[in-house]
């Protein structure tokens, strides 16, 4: 009881006592918690079209050699389980993207939304034009096929997996940097699995190394290096 009457008044001085509520500081995070139940009804859903979906993403993923024979058995892409999926994608990772900017950038709340919009679509088209354009400029579309394909496997992998991060980071805000790095992580090993697996798949069907190479250097590593270098110049502050 003493310590509660010194917390008031302090040491011999009177503190004023608040006659009403006062409103907490608006966190952003929390304004996209309807986005995160809207995710949880479109992974519902697509179980519910396709009740062995997840399973057979974790198998594609694992999946070389009879990649395509799994696919069409397991999950066949364009179902409504499947296109499903890819919304969530789109929806989660611009989530997890507004969470980002609100942990470690000062920006409006339009400029969040725009950029957390933005930033999903651009990879996805980025990667499935690239490899577009490679079997459109060669005239070998077969050989972009499977790449096509294990790109979308990822793709709706990877948006499954972010809705749980997603999930935990809304309801616990104040482990953002713990948060940040892990979506950096979950997308990094994205990219990895992608890389290789599209690696595997172009060998095993005779490209050579040359054009290999040059396919990586010039529309798969060079971009990153230019958002790199655009980004440590002009947003060093915040990293």
């Amino acid at each position: 009881m003493i310590l509660f009457i010194q917390q008031i008044f302090g040491n011999g001085e009177f503190v004023e006592v608040p006659t009403h509520l006062l409103l907490r500081q608006n966190n952003l995070s929390h304004q996209v918690i309807p986005l995160v139940v809207l995710s949880f009804v479109i992974i519902t859903f697509a179980k519910f079209q396709n009740q062995s979906i997840f399973n057979s993403l974790f198998k594609l993923i694992f999946a070389n050699k009879n990649f395509e024979q799994v696919l069409k058995e397991d999950l066949k892409i364009g179902s409504s389980g499947s296109v499903a999926l890819i919304i969530n994608y789109f929806l989660i990772v611009s989530t997890c993207v507004f969470l980002s900017i609100d942990s470690k950038f000062d920006v409006t709340t339009g400029q969040a939304i725009l950029i957390s919009a933005g930033i999903p679509a651009a990879v996805f088209t980025f990667q499935i034009i690239s490899l577009w354009l490679i079997g459109a400029i060669t005239k070998e579309m077969k050989m972009v096929t499977t790449p096509l394909l294990e790109t979308t496997v990822i793709i709706e992998l990877i948006g499954f997996l972010l809705f749980f991060l997603a999930l935990i980071w809304v309801l616990n805000p104040r482990y953002a940097h713990y948060f940040l790095l892990t979506f950096g992580v979950i997308l990094c090993l994205g990219f990895l699995i992608r890389f290789f697996k599209s690696l595997y798949s172009v060998l095993r069907k005779g490209v050579s190394w040359y054009y290999i190479i040059l396919y990586f250097c010039t529309l798969e590593i060079l971009p990153f290096v230019i958002v790199y270098y655009y980004a440590s110049k002009n947003f060093s502050d915040y990293f």
